[in-house]
């Protein structure tokens, strides 16, 4: 049985902003499935503003999200910002 593409899709965008009306994250919701349909999973991968608009259309931001994603299945976490 040969292994089929899985393929990443944006359900939505969610912005989120702080006190001040300024733009701090943007939550990429997602969805993904073989083309078998047997294997799916969704969720929310939160980039930073600078990434979204940065990412000209809905397929620039399935490819973001599919990096982060499997990033975090192979355990490669990101550096975390040690500002309080």
């Amino acid at each position: 049985m040969a292994a089929g593409k899985i393929t990443f899709r944006i359900t939505g965008v969610n912005f989120q902003y702080d006190d001040e009306g300024n733009n701090q994250q943007v939550d990429l919701n997602f969805q993904t499935s073989d083309p078998e349909g047997k294997l799916y999973a969704g969720g929310i991968i939160p980039i930073s503003p600078e990434e979204h608009f940065a990412a000209s259309n809905l397929t620039a931001m399935a490819e973001i999200v599919k990096r982060k994603y499997l990033e975090r299945v192979n355990g490669v976490e990101e550096e975390e910002s040690t500002e309080e």
